[in-house]
């Protein structure tokens, strides 16, 4: 089970929410029980583990998550433990947010810095790319100590590497050249 299988899921769940206008609150929602899920792995561990039956695992799942949730992210978690695929969601949170901002006309963009960026320095680069791309910008910021100084940035199946140590390599295979 894999990629194919998370898009599937995510396509039908976005399809529902859409029905329903609620997109951005299941977006939220999964990236919530990701969080929570990440934070407790012993948690992560017990939804996965196949000695759990569905009645246990959807007890646990009722627990934690009931009342925290719309009735469509529990029903989407309910499918998963019913159907001992809940190690599909991050796949399937990941590409319903990808589907959700392709709909709306949102880019993605990773930006790779050596430390992470101050929240002025992050929105002005938001806002700067926002213009270049006519789109609405949403930054997932990553950190990478070996890139020295500047950034990378990856977007739309595109990177722009400004980095210290992409720019020290090309200027060292300059030199080499010009032996």
């Amino acid at each position: 089970m894999g990629g194919g299988t998370a898009k599937r899921y995510a396509r039908a769940l976005l399809e529902t929410a859409a029905g329903t206008g609620q997109e951005e609150m299941v977006l939220n929602e999964l990236r919530f029980v990701e969080k929570i899920l990440s934070a407790h792995p012993a948690l992560w561990r017990l939804l996965a583990a196949p000695t759990l039956t569905e009645a246990e695992k959807l007890a646990v799942l009722d627990a934690v998550f009931a009342g925290n949730l719309g009735e469509l992210s529990m029903r989407i978690l309910r499918l998963l433990a019913r159907k001992s695929r809940v190690q599909l969601l991050p796949g399937i949170s990941a590409a319903f947010a990808k589907q959700v901002y392709r709909r709306h006309g949102i880019l993605t963009v990773q930006a790779v810095t050596p430390q992470a960026l101050p929240p002025k320095a992050a929105d002005a680069l938001r806002a700067k790319l926002e213009r270049i791309t006519g789109k609405t910008v949403v930054l997932e910021q990553q950190t990478d100590a070996t890139l020295l100084g500047g950034v990378l940035l990856r977007m739309g199946g595109r990177q722009l590497d400004m980095s210290l140590k992409a720019r020290l390599a090309r200027a060292a295979a300059a030199m080499r050249a010009a032996e």
